[in-house]
């Protein structure tokens, strides 16, 4: 990642785990990311986008360029997220590079989330290193 300078990358971070909201934004802060908004889950995840999208937002939302997100979480999981994202018409860009951030590293997930349109795959446990290397693939190979 020395290639990159990631301090005005703006990341939306969805977990549903205070603990490991704590240690991934840590792992962010540690590769360089400074501008990290994070949602409790897919639908508070679902507004943050709605706001960064209206450009008359009186809430200080602010413009997104990549989210990451926790695959299994109740209500609106990572797939869901996804999937308003890539077809709901208020979704604020349908390109919008997404990762899935999950322990279920089952090959058929894998290829799932990227049936889905996903950009890149973690899997938990993960490290700085596999962090900035799928961050890395998304800014040099990005998905249509």
């Amino acid at each position: 990642m020395a290639d990159y300078d990631l301090t005005h990358l703006s990341l939306l971070f969805v977990e549903d785990s205070r603990f490991s909201r704590l240690l991934t934004r840590s792992v962010f802060f540690s590769v360089g990311i400074r501008q990290i908004q994070v949602a409790n889950d897919g639908a508070q995840a679902i507004e943050v986008l709605k706001r960064a999208g209206d450009s008359g937002d009186q809430e200080g939302g602010a413009k997104i360029d990549m989210v990451i997100s926790d695959l299994v979480m109740p209500g609106v999981d990572g797939f869901d997220l996804l999937k308003w994202i890539r077809c709901d018409p208020e979704s604020p860009n349908p390109f919008l590079p997404f990762t899935l951030l999950t322990a279920r590293a089952d090959a058929d997930v894998v290829a799932e989330s990227r049936n889905r349109g996903a950009n890149e795959f973690i899997a938990k446990p993960f490290s700085a290193n596999s962090i900035a290397s799928r961050l890395t693939a998304v800014i040099n190979a990005p998905r249509q």
